[in-house]
């Protein structure tokens, strides 16, 4: 049975039902999802308020900072994939439209200067990002002297993600700030190998072939800071983030039990589905596979890439940390 590629995206006044390629980009680790939609500079557009129809050059309508939305699904049953804005404009053939989600307004905020002799993390968020959701797993650390210096909302989310390992992103919209996978109520989908993937670039380990190095970090209530690594020296590098734990040697015995967490037996890497099932990042991954049912397992996402166009709709699914069963 054929399905018909179809799409729905919105820019500004006017929405149109097609497009040469749309490339969306989302992770936890990244400040802001991307999209990039490929358009041919003249088109027949829609006015979205008023159905009127007319011919319209791109130049004519296209402007920074104007509203995206992006619906992509076969036979006109269309999914939300984007919402954000037009960041930039490139003038290539076909069109280049560059968006971000709502991180392209923390990036033109108001200018922030302020200088604090104490304030703790969770306060210092709850003052700039009043409408954020929080996650429990923030530390509860003090910073002492702390200092922003002409920087806007994306900037201090840039210093706090790269200081204190935070995550931050959006989800329908509303920003979400805490250590990784602690969202609460993420969704499940489930994938088969047979009927589900289109490509394959999955490898099964086993634990004992796995090489990984735990980085150990841990800020105790004053903002002092231990590291420790537990694990492989040259093995893919995992950072564990924990609380007021203050000496090395204390961190090094915590790392070896995380470092057994995430030495699994199990997949490693990323497959291509179509775009249904959805999946984001931060959900969980429930795999089947009918030839080895015996390795079934449910993983953590860590990002998802999405692409519509003449060549087809694809969702390509990397994996992250495997959930015990």
């Amino acid at each position: 049975m054929a399905y018909l590629l179809t799409c729905n995206i919105e820019i500004g006044e006017y929405k149109f039902p097609f497009a040469h390629e749309v490339s969306i980009e989302r992770a936890w680790d990244t400040l802001g999802d991307k999209c990039t939609i490929k358009m041919p500079t003249n088109a027949v557009l829609k006015d979205v308020g008023t159905n009127v129809v007319q011919k319209l050059s791109f130049d004519e309508v296209l402007k920074t900072g104007t509203k995206v939305l992006v619906q992509l699904g076969y036979d006109g049953n269309n999914a939300t994939e984007f919402v954000g804005y037009i960041a930039e404009i490139v003038p290539t053939y076909p069109l280049e439209i560059v968006c971000e989600d709502e991180i392209y307004n923390y990036k033109r905020s108001a200018i922030i200067s302020k200088n604090y002799a104490n304030i703790s993390l969770k306060n210092l968020l709850k003052e700039h990002f009043a409408d954020a959701t929080l996650s429990d797993s923030i530390p509860d650390v003090s910073l002492v002297n702390f200092t922003l210096n002409r920087v806007t909302k994306a900037e201090i989310l840039q210093k706090l993600k790269d200081e204190y390992l935070l995550c931050a992103y959006f989800r329908k919209g509303k920003l979400f700030i805490g250590l990784p996978y602690t969202e609460k109520n993420p969704q499940t989908s489930t994938f088969r190998f047979q009927g589900d993937m289109v490509e394959n670039k999955l490898r099964f380990r086993k634990k004992e072939d796995m090489k990984l190095l735990v980085k150990m970090v841990s800020i105790d209530a004053n903002g002092a800071k231990v590291e420790a690594e537990v694990g492989d020296k040259n093995g893919e590098i995992i950072t564990i983030h924990k609380r007021n734990i203050k000496s090395k040697e204390a961190l090094e015995t915590i790392g070896k039990v995380e470092l057994e967490k995430y030495k699994f037996e199990g997949y490693q890497g990323s497959f291509t589905s179509f775009i249904i099932p959805y999946i984001d990042h931060s959900d969980t991954c429930e795999l089947l596979d009918e030839i080895y049912p015996d390795r079934k397992g449910k993983y953590l996402v860590d990002k998802v890439k999405v692409t519509w166009g003449v060549s087809g709709a694809r969702r390509e699914v990397n994996l992250g940390r495997k959930l015990t069963q």
